[in-house]
Formats: structure tokens, C-alpha cells, sequence
């Protein structure tokens, strides 16, 4: 019986053209001369250690293969046919296998509940594969766009929760977090919790006022410090962070730092030690988060130095610093 060799199918694009390294990617591979009548197939790699997949056909110029295992690295594909011994095989495309990423730590692992903290994920296996590729994934839904630094580092953005999860007890205010570097085509197997949190807030601090030197201890009263979901709890003065001693979820402890210059700072918390709450009115210092920085003074005149017991004397002092503590009323006292 005579035997007719195929000629030898003529390809053009393989998408997608990268897969995890455990195969099982449906690969579409688009060519000319697909003789549909015998059984095509596809070779993945070289000799000795090439695989071939049987090939599905979806047009006559449109076929599709299960990408098989292999290890990593960049590797030939080419069509041929089940059993013509090597006699009508096509000119190569080529498909890189990259190892499944994986996550190992998040950082920071919290944040509240309106989204926009930026994590520092660390892990393995972060690499190109294209502009718009690599993601974080929330909860299997929520896609975010990612910067990768290394190929054990990259950066993304945390979604908002929905409000309609916000009502959830605090156990269930956690996502699952993913990355893919392939749009999703191949993710990480296992997941890493991050945990959503509500803002915590300021409605007083006692001791408000302290040297520029710092060591000043203040107690600040307000809400929410204690949420379950709070990983890495500060305060900050002005620029400067500070970690406060938390006795319960409305009164904590805090340390004023040392600064260079005298002045009002906002007091904000964080949750996280990286988004702070926002302050309650821009550009002006209220009482219920606002510390004053105060140079020391350096009194170098007082007349008289001595008065009766019965007091009443009026005593000039004359000092470096005074003009700090001189309000609208022209005192040394705001209470006037």
C-alpha cells in the first residue's frame, strides 16, 4: 500500500506562549496546511527528551495542545503527525516553561479597610512575562497590578473591602492572597491571609505640650486600637513614628521623640505602621490630635530678686525663648 507523506504545516503564533513548569497549559497554535484527516501532533523540545501531545483541532488553521511537564527554560514546538516518523515536521515556535511563584511572607500583613496598602510580597519565582501580566489576587476575584523588583520581590496595592463585608466579624475579614505571572493562567498554589482592619482614631491627648529635647509622656484617648486584625500598631508625631503602650481600645501611652525645631505636630495612629488616619481637619490644629513642641527657656535677667512673704511683687523676667508662649492675647497663658 503506498504511503503519501504530508507536507509539513507551516506555523506562525503559539498563545499562550509560557506556562508553569507542571504543565497542563491549553495552548493554541495557529498555522497553515493542517492536513485534518490524520491524527496532528505536537512535539515539545528536542530530541532526546522530546514529548509529543496529541493535538485537538479547533479550525484548519487553529489547533490546540495540552503543554506536558518540563523543566524550566525555553523550549522548540513543532507540528507533525502521528506516525510519519519525522518526515513532515514544521519549522519550530517556542514556549517557556517558568516555575509555579510562590509567596512566602506579605508585608505589612494588615491594613484597613479602605484599601491602598501597599505590600512588599516576598517569595520566589517573580518573573516578566509581558506588560500587564503579573497580579496579586484578593480572594480569587480582586485582580491588582504589580511592580516586580526581583525575582523574590515584588509590590502591589491592597483592594477596598466592599462595604457589604465591612458588617463581618473580624475572623472573616481576611483575604486570601495569590500571584499570578501570567494573568492568571497559572497562580501560586497556596494562598497568604491579609487581614482588614477600621481605622482607629484620637479625640484627646492629656500632656499636649513638651520640650523639643522629647521624653514627654502623654496619654491619648480615642477608639479602636485593640481590633483583632491590627499587626504593627503606631503613632506618629508629625514625620517622626513612635510604638505606644496600648492598655485598652481607647486609651493608650505615648513618648514624644525628639525633634529639632518647636511647634505643632498632628498625632495620628496606624494599624499597620504605614497608612495613618487621616487628620480631622486639614490644615488646622485641633486639641484632640494636635502635641506642641516647646523650646526651653534660658532666663537671663528677673528684677527684684527678693519681696515680701505676703507676695504681690512684680517681678521682670527676661528670657531667651519667651516668644513661643505668647498668645493672641498677648500672654503666656491661652486660658485667658
Amino acid at each position: 500500500m503506498p504511503y503519501y507523506w504530508y507536507k509539513a504545516p507551516k506555523l506562525y503564533d503559539i498563545q499562550p506562549d509560557h506556562g508553569p513548569t507542571d504543565g497542563g497549559t491549553p495552548t493554541r497554535i495557529y498555522g497553515t496546511d493542517y492536513k485534518t484527516d490524520h491524527q496532528l501532533t505536537c512535539l515539545f523540545g528536542d530530541e532526546p527528551n522530546q514529548q509529543v501531545v496529541n493535538a485537538t483541532v479547533i479550525t484548519s488553521s487553529e489547533i490546540e495542545c495540552i503543554a506536558p511537564p518540563h523543566t524550566s527554560g525555553r523550549v522548540p514546538v513543532r507540528v507533525s503527525y502521528r506516525g510519519d516518523r519525522g518526515k513532515s515536521v514544521s519549522e519550530p515556535l517556542y514556549f517557556t516553561y517558568v516555575d509555579r511563584p510562590r509567596i512566602i511572607s506579605l508585608d505589612p500583613p494588615c491594613g484597613p479597610v479602605q484599601g491602598f496598602t501597599q505590600i512588599v510580597v516576598k517569595g520566589r519565582n517573580f518573573v516578566e512575562l509581558g506588560a500587564n501580566s503579573a497580579f496579586c489576587i484578593f480572594n480569587e476575584t480582586h485582580y491588582m497590578n504589580t511592580t516586580i523588583i526581583d525575582t523574590e520581590t515584588l509590590i502591589c496595592s491592597t483592594p477596598r473591602l466592599p462595604e457589604r463585608e465591612r458588617s463581618l466579624p473580624a475572623k472573616d475579614l481576611v483575604y486570601r492572597v495569590r500571584v499570578t505571572m501570567d494573568k492568571g493562567e497559572s497562580r501560586t498554589t497556596e494562598f497568604t491571609p491579609f487581614a482588614y482592619y477600621f481605622d482607629s482614631y484620637l479625640t484627646h491627648v492629656e500632656a499636649n505640650k513638651g520640650p523639643v529635647t522629647g521624653n514627654t509622656t502623654s496619654h491619648l484617648t480615642g477608639k479602636g486600637f485593640t481590633h483583632p486584625n491590627v499587626c504593627n500598631f503606631k503613632v506618629r508625631y508629625g514625620a517622626l513614628e513612635v510604638t505606644p503602650k496600648v492598655h485598652n481600645d481607647t486609651s493608650i501611652e505615648t513618648i514624644s521623640p525628639e525633634v529639632n525645631l518647636p511647634g505643632a505636630v498632628v498625632l495620628a495612629t496606624s494599624g499597620n505602621g504605614q497608612n495613618y488616619a487621616d487628620d480631622i481637619t486639614l490644615h488646622v490644629r485641633d486639641l484632640e490630635n494636635t502635641f506642641t513642641y516647646y523650646q526651653e527657656m534660658f532666663a537671663n535677667y528677673m528684677h527684684p530678686q527678693d519681696g515680701p512673704t505676703s507676695g504681690n511683687t512684680k517681678v521682670t523676667v527676661r528670657a531667651l525663648g519667651l516668644s513661643q508662649y505668647k498668645f493672641a492675647n498677648g500672654t503666656i497663658d491661652d486660658s485667658q
